[in-house]
């Protein structure tokens, strides 16, 4: 009886707002009722101490949230696993894995729409909205903050619209937009107030300090910043004062106060090192090379741009290396400040020298001209040379007309010659790849073909070699097809027949087609395209840049990886999206990847391609009126995405 009574009392102290609530809030207050409890009110203990832990220890919030997971699906309490996930959405990211954060807030988004969470849905478009920003997708990241925001405000729910608010004055800040991203800002701040809500205040007052540092204004940065490390410690809000920390620090460093500057973001280090907050070493990292190079402390400066490097592993080689020339920059001026002085002192002398030779040379043009009037046969000499300057002049305008008509020669021959480059160029690459990526399966189906007849293989060998063959033959066959469309396109044979297309059932079928490929390597497919999307474009083209594009996500993606497709709408347009969590690109590849100086490269498994797909794909995008680009991370995923116009309504 009394375990009964302090079920309900427990129940109601934790969902519903009273004085006594406060007193239990802590997280070892909560920690301490979990063994008295079981089921559903154990469940919602089990999402509040993660809630908690979010912001001070990311890795003990990850343990309850998923402890949390596992016993909503076991006790079927649809509501509570739609937060729970969410909530591991947030941890991931805070960790700084953003792919696993988004496919997290795609299965909240999943089930709130299939329950009717309305509230839950909102906040993980808001969530979806703030990961694509810190991708730098931010025209992604704004269209799933409107649609956030549009829900939060059907509700009245002013905590949502808050938080939507911060997000964008975030992105709209990012863009260099400080006006809209203040208002954004400034309305969040007003709503956090008016609930009384200070911890959430605080980090509006955090944004707006990393806001006013970007306009420069270093005073009221400061300011806001200084309020906000006030509100983050009543609430033992690690995560926050960590950010706070990071940007104080960055301020001072502007300022030339670099013992301040290191001594805050040290002391952020340490608090991101306690709570396993990885996704701000590398900021902290950063700082404090930066602070050690700008302090002429290159040993420091080298030993922190080292631990930078480990942690980021092979991502940021660009960033390392360009950090590493500033360094060597700042040497080689210090080297160099006494040869500019010697310089400007040679550069003094000079003009003088140049003053004087002016003045010579005046001297010299009067005694010339003093010299040719006194001349006796000037009138003469002046006669002559009129003759010789008309008879001059008309064999210029002969020389120029002859040089017209050479220039128009060159040109067209320097036309033919681009164009008998082009048939070469596309003769050599039709060549090679007949040679090389079609002849070497055939020559394997041959080599088969004699150990078969010849009955040398045991069935294991048997089974292998023609598991080995159907892949070869498929990925031929995906060549073959690829390269008809090509040569059609090189050969200017192709007519566009443009129609209504359903975006979502085109990535279906697709997915169809390329599934035993992606469960070979156990690869996760998802489409989270809304199915009233229509776009207007020929079919078989827009399927071949569909195929190609999810045939080299899949190739380059590890085994246990993910494959997902987006698509919104940007004014009279669809952007489709297609995000891998495989190898990524460099740089220097991606320049490559739509240029006649494309290249292939074996997938995670060896799988072979011809470079031909991304060239057919491009061509089949613009000539629909769309564009085509990449966006990519070392080790961490590709996105591919593409433009085609919205279908024309009738």
């Amino acid at each position: 009886m009394r375990l009964s009574i302090f079920k309900t009392f427990l129940f109601f102290l934790l969902f519903f707002p009273c004085t006594v609530c406060a007193q239990i809030s802590k997280i070892d207050s909560l920690k301490k009722l979990l063994p008295t409890t079981k089921d559903t009110v154990y469940l919602k203990l089990l999402t509040e101490i993660c809630w908690k832990y979010r912001n001070i220890h990311s890795d003990s919030a990850e343990k309850y949230a998923k402890q949390a997971v596992i016993l909503a699906e076991k006790l079927n309490h649809p509501y509570l696993l739609t937060l729970a996930t969410q909530y591991l959405g947030v941890i991931a990211q805070s960790q700084g894995n953003y792919l696993l954060g988004m496919d997290y807030y795609y299965k909240t988004i999943e089930l709130a729409e299939k329950h009717n969470f309305q509230e839950r849905l909102a906040y993980a478009y808001q969530s979806l909205g703030r990961a694509n920003n810190e991708q730098s997708n931010r025209e992604l990241a704004i269209s799933y903050l409107k649609r956030s925001l549009t829900i939060f405000e059907k509700l009245q729910n002013q905590e949502g619209v808050s938080y939507c608010c911060m997000t964008l004055g975030k992105i709209y800040t990012d863009k260099k937009e400080f006006d809209t991203g203040q208002a954004n800002y400034e309305k969040a701040l007003a709503i956090r107030l008016q609930m009384d809500n200070i911890d959430g205040a605080a980090a509006v007052y955090s944004s707006l300090g990393e806001h006013y540092q970007l306009r420069g204004d270093y005073a009221k940065a400061i300011d806001y910043l200084g309020k906000a490390r006030e509100n983050f410690a009543k609430f033992n809000n690690t995560r926050g004062t960590i950010a706070v920390l990071n940007r104080l620090s960055r301020i001072y460093m502007n300022q030339q106060e670099l013992d301040k500057a290191l001594a805050y973001a040290l002391e952020g280090l340490k608090l991101a090192r306690q709570a396993s907050i990885l996704e701000d070493f590398k900021k902290l990292y950063q700082n404090i090379s930066d602070i050690y190079a700008a302090k002429q402390d290159y040993i420091n400066a080298y030993k922190y741009q080292s631990m930078l490097n480990q942690y980021k592993d092979s991502i940021f080689n660009y960033e390392k290396e360009k950090k590493a020339q500033e360094i060597e920059v700042k040497y080689l001026e210090q080297k160099r400040e006494q040869e500019i002085e010697g310089l400007k002192n040679e550069n003094k002398n000079q003009k003088n020298l140049t003053y004087l030779s002016s003045v010579i040379a005046v001297l010299m043009v009067l005694v010339g001209i003093a010299f040719i009037f006194n001349i006796r046969q000037k009138h003469k000499a002046n006669q002559l040379l009129l003759l010789q300057q008309k008879e001059i002049q008309v064999k210029n305008d002969d020389l120029a007309q002859l040089n017209e008509e050479i220039t128009l020669q060159n040109g067209e021959i320097k036309l033919q010659k681009e164009e008998q480059e082009k048939i070469n160029i596309f003769k050599d690459k039709l060549f090679s790849i007949i040679s090389h990526d079609l002849r070497n399966p055939l020559a394997s189906l041959k080599g088969a073909l004699f150990l078969f007849k010849s009955d040398m293989l045991t069935p294991e060998e048997k089974s292998d070699l023609v598991e080995k063959l159907a892949r070869d033959l498929n990925s031929s066959s995906n060549l073959l097809d690829n390269l008809l469309n090509w040569t059609k396109t090189q050969m200017q044979g192709l007519k566009i027949d443009a129609r209504p297309l359903n975006l979502s059932e085109l990535i279906e079928e697709n997915f169809n087609l390329l599934k035993p490929q992606a469960e070979k390597k156990q690869i996760q497919l998802s489409c989270h395209i809304p199915s009233d999307i229509i776009v207007f474009a020929d079919l078989e083209m827009v399927k071949t840049v569909i195929r190609n594009l999810l045939h080299n996500a899949i190739k380059y993606t590890p085994p246990l990886g993910l494959v997902r497709v987006n698509a919104f709408l940007t004014g009279d347009y669809v952007i489709t999206a297609i995000q891998d969590s495989g190898k990524g690109i460099s740089k220097d590849e991606q320049k490559k990847l739509f240029s006649n100086d494309h290249f292939s490269k074996s997938g995670t498994e060896n799988e072979k391609g011809s470079g031909l797909g991304l060239l057919l794909a491009k061509d089949f995008v613009e000539k629909n009126g769309g564009s085509i680009w990449v966006e990519s991370v070392v080790n961490e995923g590709s996105t591919f995405s593409f433009t085609l116009p919205l279908s024309k309504s009738e």
